[in-house]
């Protein structure tokens, strides 16, 4: 969609065309997603950790590493599901800033297209 060289000509192009609300587009709905994506992962890693028997993470420096890290895909796959919806929509301000300038008009359009 976009055919920048670089970075650097991107940051400049888009600063050059749309100024400050360029480079935000898309700010709030990141930040409505990262939050509540952050507590949930440290949420449900703890709950999976909870769940699984403390002689596995404590107890034997060879699977402790790998309960951990499962615990970890768990807890990120939950709160991916939980979150995405809202990553659509960051996604769909930031890729038509022009179309989608608040998050009300961009919820419709998610839903609309995924009604049809």
């Amino acid at each position: 969609m976009y055919a920048y060289g670089s970075i650097r000509e991107a940051l400049r192009l888009i600063w050059r065309l749309e100024g400050v609300r360029g480079l935000t587009c898309g700010l709030l709905p990141t930040l409505l997603r990262d939050a509540p994506f952050s507590g949930l992962y440290l949420m449900m890693y703890t709950w999976t950790k909870q769940a699984v028997d403390p002689d596995w993470i404590q107890s034997s420096a060879t699977t402790a590493p790998y309960v951990r890290f499962s615990c970890g895909i768990l807890a990120g796959f939950g709160a991916s599901i939980l979150t995405q919806p809202a990553d659509v929509i960051k996604t769909k301000m930031q890729l038509f800033p022009h179309k989608f300038q608040t998050i009300p008009p961009a919820i419709v359009y998610v839903y609309q297209v995924c009604d049809n």
